[in-house]
Formats: C-alpha cells, structure tokens, sequence
C-alpha cells in the first residue's frame, strides 16, 4: 500500500509539471513574438497599410486624370495642374481641382492634415514647390499626417497616434532637397522633388516606408 501511494504522488508530480510545461508552451504559441496574436495583429496592420496606400494613390491617380483632361487639347504643360500646391489642397480639403461631374472622377477626401511635432521633435518646415507655390493659398509643408481612417474602413484600428514621437501613425513627408546659391553655398531652404514618401510609424519606433508618391508631373516626365 505504501508503495502504491508513492507511485500515485511521483505520478501526480511529473503530471502536473508536464501540464506547466504544456502551459508555457501553448501561451508563449499564442502570445509571444512569433504567436498567434502577435501575427494576427500583424495581419491586420499589414491590411490597413496597404488598404491606406491603395486609397491615396487611386485619389492622385485621379487627379491626375482630371489634369491631363484639362490639358488634352492644348499646349500647356500639366505642371500647371498637377502640381504639390494643388494635390496637397486636394488632399486636405477633398475639393477637386476638376470637373466633379466627370464619370471618370473619384470622389475627394479630406485625409491628410498638417502636423504638430511633439516636443523635442524638429520643426515642420515649409518647402519651395517645384511649380504653383508664389501664387498659392496654401504653404507646402515637409510632413502631412495621414487621416487613416478616412482612407480604410478599419483604419481607426492603427494610424491613432498624434506624433512620430508616439508611434502608431501614418505620415506623408516630401523628398527634399537644399537650395544652394550659385557658389554651392547652402541657403537653407528646401527644394521639393515633386515626390512625397508615405511612411508608417509602429508604437516600437519602426517606420516603413508604403509608397513614394508623385506629386508634380511636367510633359516631359
């Protein structure tokens, strides 16, 4: 008898240290760094990104269609209607540049806005466009942040964050360049490219860049 309720208590022991041991596997399985949750949440951040990528470039694209329209028949060169100036105005307020009425338009949307650095970030500064900017309402900015969830369904989901700082955000940010004088001597200016990258920062401080977009076009591009 007593041997039996030895062997019963040795039994009982392993038992219960193999069920810890299947414990901790099963729950670094769904909640480590390569776990279910982990890849599920990456799924779905991988799905807004690109959701918020596809969304931005089909209202530029659009654009695009409506200044080649406007130009078709002439000889002016399309800079003059897609251009920083006008694309970034048509991304902040939604308002077309063109004729809404063409079955060909996408409608606008409002979803970009004018961002606010957090504290020890550097400056948001203003850039010289490449073509439209003398005569414009509005100043070109280096950084625009991203209203992803006006661009995906599931966008209130990632893109909440407020500053690089922070994390979680979408941002759209000119390729620039210094202006120099004639004797190469920096002015400190900065010189578009006419091309925007569309990045998103994670809340571990990782940034990706999504897309490069096209924000000035001439004839000869």
């Amino acid at each position: 008898m007593k041997n039996n309720k030895g062997v019963t208590l040795v039994a009982l022991v392993v038992t219960i240290i193999v069920l810890l041991i299947l414990a901790v596997i099963s729950i670094r399985a769904v909640m480590g760094d390569d776990g279910i949750v982990t890849h599920a949440i990456k799924m779905e951040v991988e799905t807004v990104t690109g959701e918020v990528r596809d969304q931005l470039g089909i209202l530029i694209n659009s654009e695009l269609l409506g200044a080649s329209a406007t130009i078709a028949d002439t000889k002016e060169d399309i800079s003059t209607k897609f251009n920083e100036v006008n694309l970034i105005r048509f991304l902040m307020t939604g308002k077309t540049n063109f004729d809404p009425n063409n079955p060909e338009r996408v409608e606008g949307i409002a979803c970009i806005e004018e961002y606010t650095p957090a504290s020890g970030e550097e400056e948001v500064k203003g850039i010289i466009p490449k073509a439209g900017g003398e005569q414009s309402d509005i100043s070109v900015k280096n950084i625009y942040r991203v209203l992803s969830n006006k661009l995906c369904p599931d966008g209130d989901k990632f893109g909440k964050g407020k500053s690089i700082k922070e994390g979680d955000i979408f941002t759209l940010e000119a390729v620039t360049e210094p202006q120099k004088n004639e004797d190469g001597t920096e002015t400190g200016n900065l010189l578009s490219t006419g091309k925007f990258e569309l990045k998103y920062y994670d809340k571990d401080g990782k940034v990706e860049v999504l897309d490069t977009v096209v924000l000035y076009m001439t004839n000869q591009s």
